[in-house]
């Protein structure tokens, strides 16, 4: 869906929230990568990164209407299959861009606080065989870091030590040693 009226009203702050700059349908100058430099190398969240560069470089951005690309969702390797870890990529990047020009920090903290906790909810609930990056004990760290965009938020720390309770509970049963039960024929030996 693209941006609504209000996104490109606020253009820079509502980059925060979403990020709908596609870029497959994106097109600029030579002199933008002349200024900006090449894409970021990050796994996760490169695209986000070069726009939020780019505004931190004085760019302007134009939104043309219409459809200019077709996406294709559920591919061998896309990004929809490994949203958990996507989503914690774009929440780091995202934080190094919340000073900038034309935003209002406490609703980037908010916005980066709700990064966290989604990446954090990813997770915590993904079903590993639909997105082999879901990883349950990464989300305690995402929800502190949530915590700490929003301290008044106490609810992330409660949630954090739960599922890292949980996890340190499964852990424990997955160490345990098994009993060995006598097999059938040692009992026999053992009469005979």
């Amino acid at each position: 869906m693209g941006p609504s009226a209000s996104d490109l009203g606020d253009f820079v702050q509502s980059l925060f929230g979403r990020n709908f700059v596609t870029p497959s349908a994106t097109v600029f100058r030579r002199q933008v990568v002349a200024d900006v430099g090449p894409w970021d190398t990050f796994q996760w969240g490169e695209d986000i990164s070069y726009w939020l560069r780019s505004v931190a470089a004085g760019k302007q951005f134009q939104f043309v209407g219409g459809c200019h690309c077709y996406y294709r969702k559920n591919h061998a390797g896309a990004m929809t299959q490994t949203l958990s870890a996507m989503l914690e990529g774009v929440a780091e990047v995202t934080k190094r861009y919340m000073d900038l020009p034309g935003t209002r920090p406490r609703t980037c903290r908010e916005y980066q606080a709700n990064s966290y906790a989604l990446a954090a909810r990813f997770h915590a609930m993904a079903d590993t065989l639909l997105d082999p990056s879901a990883d349950r004990s990464r989300a305690p760290l995402l929800l502190v870091k949530a915590w700490q965009m929003r301290p008044k938020r106490v609810a992330y720390l409660w949630k954090a030590t739960k599922i890292w309770c949980s996890e340190l509970l499964r852990r424990q049963k997955r160490q345990r040693p098994v009993k060995k039960m006598p097999s059938d024929n040692s009992s026999i030996l053992a009469a005979a």
